[in-house]
């Protein structure tokens, strides 16, 4: 017997149906549930599709056979729990391509809710230690009813939505255009409980919730040396669920810029301005206040002559050790030479004072064949820079496939990125991961590996999957939007509106992976994808993603070796991810390609139906990105990578040096604020508690 009959019954047949009955059924019924025939009736093309999805799976022997032994579960795992089950499924319905399956149930909570809240704290705070109290809200079970959300003996009854399943099934469009996805999605009406209480038995504390929210007081304690971006987790918590442990609370310590130290690991950095007296003839005095209030005496050696920006070491006075707070550092002193001013200079016997100097330097030998005299005239670099750096100015300097900024190598091999431009304020990226349709495994990881990267390219990243998210108030915080592998229709209306008006202010844009293959029919979207000055015979703009071959090994060459995201690429890379083929040469449509697939180092065996160009695009740049209103818009900078399919890619050094490039190069498109100070979106510099000028955080709450 079957561990489950629902397709079956879906389709009006016993489980011990022959093919021919199966096939019979399913034709009666859909002519039966034919949404043309059934006008009036507006789940009449759910039902229609749901009865589709049954027969295409009771129709494969090897299909209908998983389903029989271990029901919808069994087939979203892989006949149990083995192998990739698009793998399985790719194999089951080759034949038809109509639908993508995803049975597997709703995950059922094992623990509360995890909070991240991120605080900041001063390089004193880390250096002395520091004991914070905080008012903090929680999901608590609640205590009237004990959980059960129910009013005195009140018992809960089964769903009438669901049947008692906590789940409904529900047909989605995909990125292809002959293919639909059926998936399980929670019942809106029990929250997956598969059952409900009447209103006048809903208990009255927590209106059948069973949980409500209180308010408690947390205390953390920063440890001495505590590294930036420390984690302090409160076990416990956070969240309750009546049956389940609480979740977790954690504390991510950020940083705040110092105005006299700089932190490099264990160690500090301080410039100290000494007099020419000091450097000719030697000092002895208090050089640094420290972040303990102390003060540190140095002496110079005798008869040393110290030359400007000489750098001193004082040894066991950096930051304490975490775990090891007894042992410390070093901290690292840069001498900065004040010399006299005019005034001095007038007091003085010039000549007993040019007695006791060195010579000055002698005349060039042999003379230049010509000299000119030029008149003396103090300057001021920084508004050189400056100049140097404005948008268009700073555009004819370099070819199309030049850098404007240059990196060098770190510790582990990234590419720390050393900007030039007149930055004010540290970027903050949000990073957008909601999927539709297909949902990658490696998303998790690629969120936690950029934030834990993030100060390599001197960035914040923040991280959401919350369409309502997306407002005017909450995007102008950002000065890019990264797209990490989405899938499908990942933003109502109204979230296309601000992302619209997001980039018309001059925003940037990063798109990873499958982000190609989400919010397909929005134009503006895809434009920001690849410029686009024409719509095909679909009516669709942009470089979409088409199909991929299975995983595999590859190599992708790198055809701009200058571009921040490639510079320290091999030029012949090996890589293990998905090929991904596109329904346009994003070169013709204004893009500048800097990888393509060799298609020799690897096997594809479908038909392509699209030019895409040679050699084969993987990834792309726009100085100018086009999904802005050319009228009124301002146009910030786009990028685009289509790999990172799997957890051990975004565990690669190389391939994070590859995306973080991306990201730092986009970043300094000078039109927002970090940069620009007449930015209309981006991190102002505010030292609010989520680090923007205004909106909020995804995923935090604020500091009392």
């Amino acid at each position: 017997m079957p561990v489950e009959t629902e397709l079956y019954e879906l389709l009006g047949v016993s489980p011990d149906s022959s093919p021919d009955d199966i096939k019979k059924a399913y034709k009666k019924k859909a002519k039966e549930h034919h949404p043309d025939k059934n006008i009036n009736d507006p789940d009449a093309g759910q039902k229609f599709q749901e009865m589709a999805a049954a027969y295409e799976i009771l129709n494969d022997p090897d299909a209908r056979e998983v389903y029989d032994r271990h029901g919808m579960d069994g087939l979203s795992k892989g006949a149990g729990g083995g192998g990739d089950p698009n793998d399985m499924f790719a194999q089951f319905f080759a034949q038809s391509g109509m639908f993508g399956f995803d049975f597997g149930a709703p995950p059922r909570r094992s623990k509360g809710e995890n909070t991240t809240v991120p605080y900041e704290v001063t390089l004193e705070d880390l250096y002395n230690g520091k004991t914070v109290k905080m008012n903090m809200e929680k999901e608590a079970v609640c205590s009237h009813c004990h959980g059960s959300g129910a009013r005195g003996n009140a018992k809960p009854k089964q769903c009438s939505t669901c049947d008692g399943k906590g789940w409904t099934t529900v047909t989605q469009a995909t990125g292809s255009r002959d293919r639909m996805h059926v998936a399980r999605q929670q019942c809106r009406d029990c929250k997956g409980a598969g059952e409900r209480l009447k209103e006048k038995e809903r208990c009255k504390k927590c209106k059948g919730q069973k949980v409500v929210t209180e308010k408690n007081r947390q205390e953390i304690h920063v440890e001495r040396g505590s590294p930036d971006r420390h984690r302090i987790v409160l076990r416990g918590a956070g969240d309750e669920y009546p049956g389940i442990p609480p979740g977790d609370v954690t504390f991510l310590l950020k940083t705040q810029k110092h105005e006299s130290f700089e932190r490099i690991g264990d160690d500090l950095i301080t410039h100290v301005t000494i007099t020419l007296s000091e450097a000719l003839l030697g000092f002895d005095r208090i050089l640094v206040t420290h972040l303990d209030g102390r003060g540190i005496k140095v002496s110079s050696p005798p008869g040393k002559v110290i030359k400007p920006q000489e750098t001193i070491i004082l040894r066991g006075e950096g930051m304490p050790i975490y775990k090891r707070p007894d042992d410390k550092g070093d901290m690292h002193v840069i001498l900065t030479l004040e010399m006299p001013d005019d005034q001095w200079l007038k007091s003085i016997d010039l000549k007993a004072l040019a007695s006791l100097l060195p010579p000055k330097k002698k005349e060039l030998e042999p003379l230049p064949a010509i000299v000119d005299e030029v008149p003396y005239e103090e300057s001021d670099i920084g508004d050189l820079r400056s100049s140097f750096l404005d948008h268009e100015a700073f555009e004819g300097q370099f070819d199309e496939h030049d850098s404007d900024w240059s990196d060098e190598d770190d510790e582990n091999g990234l590419a720390s990125i050393l900007y030039v431009g007149a930055q004010r304020s540290a970027p903050r990226v949000l990073i957008y991961s909601a999927t539709a349709a297909y949902r990658h495994d490696s998303i998790p990881t690629a969120i936690r590996v950029l934030k834990e990267n993030g100060a390599s390219i001197n960035t914040t990243f923040d991280a959401t999957e919350d369409r309502t998210f997306f407002t005017d108030s909450n995007l102008k915080s950002y000065d890019a939007i990264v797209f990490l592998s989405n899938t499908g229709e990942v933003l109502d209306d109204y979230g296309k509106a601000a992302l619209e008006n997001y980039f018309n202010s001059g925003g940037n844009f990063v798109g990873i992976h499958s982000a190609s293959d989400s919010l397909r029919n929005t134009t503006f979207f895809v434009r920001q994808l690849v410029l686009h000055n024409k719509t095909d015979a679909n009516g669709s703009a942009g470089a979409k993603f088409d199909y991929h071959p299975e995983l595999q090994e590859a190599t992708v060459d790198v055809i701009a070796p200058s571009h921040p995201s490639t510079n320290k690429l091999p030029q012949a890379w090996k890589v293990r991810d998905e090929m991904y083929n596109f329904e346009s040469d994003p070169r013709s449509l204004g893009a500048v390609v800097v990888l393509a697939a060799d298609e020799s180092s690897y096997t594809d065996t479908r038909e392509r139906k699209f030019d895409q160009g040679t050699p084969h695009p993987l990834a792309w740049y726009q100085e100018h990105a086009a999904g802005v209103d050319a009228r009124s818009g301002t146009a910030g900078r786009s990028f685009y990578t289509s790999l990172g399919h799997l957890n051990e890619t975004w565990e690669d050094s190389v391939f994070l040096g590859h995306v973080l490039g991306g990201i730092g190069w986009v970043l300094q498109s000078n039109t927002t604020r970090a940069f620009n100070s007449s930015g209309l979106v981006g991190n102002a510099g505010s030292s609010s508690a989520n680090g923007g000028e205004s909106g909020t955080t995804p995923g935090s709450s604020s500091n009392p």
